[in-house]
Formats: structure tokens, C-alpha cells, sequence
């Protein structure tokens, strides 16, 4: 007997006595992408949160603008389907499936508004692509052999930041897109990883652990 739901995780599960009824605890795991308007001299928020998709079955999220802030990238887990990258004008509408290779995260705008930079794993291992929403053709972008994760596209679309594993620590390293030598760029003992890029691409944020 195979209990499944979307999105759902099941535990706890007991039969009867006459093996006709079963219970169960059901954990449903959904999120969504919310955005917030700030003022950017003060850096605080001007009015109230509100939701950009409102999906009950899903889980949605890694949003990134495009450069001209009127679309966001997303990436949308349906649990036993994969992941995917989806595309929505900036207020949610008009949502369309990008990528359908069930193993797509992390989508990155490029300058041009129509290409997207993404983590896939159709290869085998998490590797860098892109594609055009125009023409909707893959092509990939950066692979040196390991698991590239959580790659970020700098602003002006020529640098790549992904966290690598070493022994089981996260470090950040960076690369050009177009060929050329890579670099580690932390050197933590705990982790360091999921890097953003400033505007200018002059400095990283990025997460620390500790303890």
C-alpha cells in the first residue's frame, strides 16, 4: 500500500485491528514569493507585504528581478516532480514554465532581460546553463567537473559566485562565465556560502556559520 501526496509528507502511520482503516500524520510543506516596496535611501519598508504567487500545492521561491524590474524568476518544487524555473510578470500574473528538466534552481537575470542563468542537474551533477525566454534554447555554461552550487550572475552578467564543498564545508568561489580561472574566495572551517552580488559587483554578502 503507497500513500502519497504532493508536497506532503506522511508519518506515524498505525492500521487497525481489522486492517480496514489506517491513520497517519500528514506534514504539508507549501511556501511562496512576497515582496515588499522599500525606499531606497532609507532601506525600510513603505507599505505592506504582498504575495507574488499564491500557490497551495508548490513550493516557490529563489525570486530574482529582472534588470528592468518588471518580471521575477522563480524556481517552483512540485515534491516528486523536480524543480523548475518559472518566469511571472513583477506583480505574479501571466506565470510561465521556463525550464522542464525537473532539477533546475537558482535563476539569475543577465543584462539583456531575455536570458537566464541557472544550476542544473540533467548532467549528473550541478553544473551552470542558461536559456532565452525567446527561444527557449539550453545551453551550458560553466562546469569544472564538481557540484557548482547556488551560482550567482553578477550584475553585468561576465561572473559567476557558487559555493563549493570540501570535506563537507561550504566556501565561496567565483569564476568568469566565459572561461577563464577560477578562485576561492573564502576559506571558512564552519561554512560560507549563498553569495549576492552589490550592484556595482565590487563586494559579496554572503551567510556565515557558526557553531
Amino acid at each position: 500500500f503507497i500513500l502519497r501526496r504532493e508536497l506532503s509528507v506522511t508519518s506515524n502511520r498505525t492500521l487497525s485491528a481489522d486492517g480496514k482503516k489506517m491513520a497517519y500524520s500528514l506534514q504539508t510543506l507549501t511556501s511562496n514569493i512576497w515582496s515588499v516596496p522599500i525606499s531606497p535611501n532609507a532601506g525600510e519598508a513603505v507599505g505592506p507585504p504582498q504575495p507574488i504567487t499564491s500557490q497551495t500545492g508548490t513550493r516557490n521561491n529563489q525570486p530574482a528581478f529582472s534588470p528592468d524590474g518588471r518580471k521575477i524568476a522563480y524556481m517552483e518544487y512540485l515534491r516528486g516532480g523536480g524543480a523548475d524555473i518559472w518566469v511571472a510578470d513583477a506583480d505574479g500574473k501571466n506565470a510561465t514554465q521556463v525550464t522542464n528538466n525537473k532539477g533546475n534552481l537558482v535563476p539569475n537575470w543577465f543584462p539583456d532581460g531575455d536570458q537566464l542563468a541557472f544550476v542544473s542537474k540533467r548532467t549528473g551533477h550541478w553544473t551552470v546553463w542558461s536559456t532565452s525566454l525567446q527561444n527557449r534554447r539550453d545551453r551550458p555554461l560553466f562546469d569544472n567537473g564538481r557540484d557548482v552550487e547556488y551560482a550567482r550572475l553578477s550584475s553585468d552578467g561576465k561572473r559567476l559566485s557558487f559555493n563549493q564543498v570540501d570535506g563537507g564545508i561550504t566556501n565561496i568561489w567565483t569564476a568568469p562565465v566565459f572561461g577563464g580561472q577560477q578562485k576561492q574566495l573564502t576559506f571558512d572551517k564552519e561554512m560560507a556560502g549563498f553569495a549576492c552580488w552589490s550592484p556595482e559587483g565590487k563586494f559579496i554578502a554572503y551567510q556565515l556559520k557558526r557553531g
